[in-house]
């Protein structure tokens, strides 16, 4: 994303995409969740930056380690440079699921999955946070800080869309380079 490419913050989308890159300046990265899983990323050597939204689908397809890859392709990012930040999100306490989240995550995971995922009746209860930490460890990525907040224990607090039934706002989180 350039200068070129920015509108404002109430304009619509220039684009859907579920992640943005930079390494201009004073373009400002936002990624909006009222439960789903922000992820910031930082290059403090090649200044490049990035946002992710990782919904569950997000997740299954990966969409941290995309970007991650893109930054390396488009900036010449190094993997344990990078610094992610994996925002405030519904936690597993909270994110009861279907077989079709199971499934997909363990398509993208593998084996991986099963430490996302508690059998709950015929239900799951899912952790995206640690799924997104397993994709940025598997992109490379090394220095990863997460979120103990969730949405849906915390909705005095952040919007959840869970909590409220679809009632709701949502949050942002945003990063920018001077």
């Amino acid at each position: 994303m350039t200068r070129e490419d920015r509108c404002g913050l109430y304009a619509p989308p220039k684009c859907e995409a579920d992640g943005q890159i930079t390494r201009s300046p004073g373009v400002a990265l936002t990624v909006f969740t009222g439960d789903c899983v922000p992820i910031l990323l930082h290059d403090p050597v090649t200044s490049a930056i990035g946002a992710v939204h990782a919904g569950w689908r997000g997740t299954a397809a990966d969409a941290v380690g995309a970007a991650v890859r893109k930054m390396m392709e488009e900036y010449g990012c190094t993997p344990g440079d990078i610094r992610a930040a994996i925002g405030p999100s519904i936690s597993k306490c909270c994110y009861e699921t279907d077989n079709d989240v199971a499934e997909a995550l363990r398509n993208m995971l593998g084996e991986a999955a099963e430490n996302c995922l508690t059998v709950q009746g015929k239900k799951y209860m899912t952790d995206l946070k640690k799924a997104n930490h397993l994709l940025l460890s598997r992109a490379g990525v090394q220095n990863i800080s997460i979120s103990e907040e969730c949405t849906s224990c915390q909705s005095d607090k952040y919007w959840s869309h869970r909590k409220t039934k679809g009632q709701r706002g949502s949050q942002a989180a945003i990063i920018v380079i001077d």
